[in-house]
């Protein structure tokens, strides 16, 4: 029981934590809009300047270079910020949804639904830098062979149960001699723990993939049939 109440005090530490960091980075932030309005401001007034004499000089041509370099950079640090803010953000849903796993996994009514959709709204979006590519895991983006999924990461497993096969949703437990142990999240189930090959078990994404930014990471209709499919003939 002691060791209970110590990890629900550090759940809570952690948590004030992390919410006290989004409030420093939110005001960071807030400050970056500022300084950058002033600069775009002294841009416009320079371009229309420019505009008027119809032409420009070394003078406005230095200044202009000056602002935007200046822009670019606070541009930059803005997006780290606001990175920073996000991560924040992560975190402080993670641990309110371990709390919640906790309490649903003690129960027995429509766990299995509640903690997917819980799981769901806590997933990060993930937002590229540049023309970077969506990684591994995000959305329906497969993972590199060589990955194995974390004690607690969700993923969908090939379990066979009265002589049938059938896809569980199940969270990770261990990775030991090339197989996984899963324990699959309905609580309904009396038998929930098993040991699988890892060709029959398949992490989920870890993030969501934005529509308009990376529309092909998005999943197709039927896509886990086709896995299931895909799997039955390996």
């Amino acid at each position: 029981m002691a060791k209970s109440q110590n990890e629900t005090i550090k759940e809570n530490s952690d948590e004030q934590t992390a919410i006290a960091e989004l409030f420093e980075q939110l005001f960071e932030i807030s400050h970056t809009l500022n300084t950058n309005k002033v600069l775009i401001d002294k841009i416009n007034n320079t371009q229309d300047q420019v505009i008027k004499k119809g032409m420009i000089d070394p003078e406005s041509q230095k200044s202009l270079i000056s602002y935007y370099e200046t822009a670019e950079q606070e541009a930059a640090k803005q997006e780290e910020i606001i990175r920073k803010a996000l991560e924040s953000i992560y975190e402080i849903r993670n641990i309110r949804h371990q709390k919640v796993k906790s309490l649903l996994q003690s129960q027995r009514s429509s766990t299995f639904l509640k903690l997917l959709q819980i799981t769901a709204t806590r997933m990060p979006v993930w937002f590229p830098k540049n023309d970077e590519q969506p990684p591994p895991l995000c959305g329906a983006i497969e993972p590199l062979p060589s990955y194995v999924a974390k004690s607690g990461d969700l993923v969908t497993a090939l379990v066979k149960q009265s002589g049938e096969e059938r896809w569980i949703v199940a969270e990770a437990v261990e990775f030991k001699n090339g197989k996984y142990e899963v324990e699959d999240i309905d609580v309904k189930e009396v038998n929930r723990n098993f040991t699988l090959e890892k060709k029959y078990v398949k992490p989920l994404p870890l993030m969501r993939a934005n529509p308009i930014i990376c529309p092909d990471a998005l999943f197709s209709c039927n896509t886990f049939d086709i896995i299931e499919v895909q799997s039955k003939q390996q």
